[in-house]
């Protein structure tokens, strides 16, 4: 035996403003899919940096 393997899930709700777009500035803006792609590449990177310790998947549900 090399190695074992255990799991942990976790439920994420990103929430954002309905005046994301149009005339709100950009540095006011709070998009929930912009949060939530900023929350994926981390996810991403932290992974990556642990070599083959660790598997990352994400999904939509």
């Amino acid at each position: 035996m090399s190695g074992i393997q255990g799991t942990r899930r976790y439920r994420v709700r990103v929430a954002g403003e309905a005046a994301h777009a149009g005339t709100a500035v950009r540095h006011a803006r709070r998009n929930a899919l912009m949060a939530a792609v900023r929350m994926i590449v981390a996810i991403d990177r932290a992974a990556s940096g642990l070599a083959d310790a660790i598997v990352a998947k994400l999904a939509h549900r």
